[in-house]
């Protein structure tokens, strides 16, 4: 208990860490103010690093929690906890995919991003990495891409799926 409300990320339920974890930061500034939106729209660089710490810790520590209680047979369920482990760990890689963009410039495999700062979204990266936890947790394939597109409401996360 004293863990997780340490961590910021690991604080609030799983179905507010996952809306704020699918969102882009222009749409979390202009809709929530809180600490959550704060930690996952920072710029400063070893702040960002902090926080890819904290949500880090945060999925390992559901992970970890999930397969304890999926193994001991409490209902708690399966499906929430995976798409936020999963989300979890994707916005952690794409921020570290932004930081390694903006350290190295518009070169391989960055080509395509030349004059762009808009670039990278780390919230694509969450809701492929929660869709590739689910995938492997339940061994689900064209009904995931279907939930996935329903939970995001949009058709520009498929390709990714």
């Amino acid at each position: 208990c004293v863990i997780a409300f340490s961590n910021v990320f690991a604080a609030e339920g799983q179905t507010f860490l996952l809306e704020h974890l699918f969102n882009h930061c222009t749409e979390l500034k202009s809709s929530l103010d809180d600490k959550q939106t704060d930690a996952l729209c920072t710029t400063d660089g070893t702040r960002k690093w902090k926080m890819i710490l904290l949500l880090l810790a945060a999925g390992v520590g559901r992970y970890i929690l999930t397969i304890v209680t999926f193994g001991s047979q409490v209902p708690s369920g399966l499906f929430m906890p995976t798409l936020v482990v999963g989300a979890c760990v994707g916005r952690a890689l794409g921020w570290m995919v932004e930081s390694w963009h903006l350290s190295v410039g518009d070169v391989y495999p960055f080509e395509g991003c030349i004059g762009r700062t808009d670039c990278i979204f780390p919230s694509l990266y969450a809701v492929a990495g929660s869709a590739a936890f689910l995938g492997g947790a339940t061994r689900l394939t064209v009904s995931l891409s279907v939930i996935m597109l329903e939970l995001t409401g949009g058709l520009d996360y498929i390709v990714p799926l």
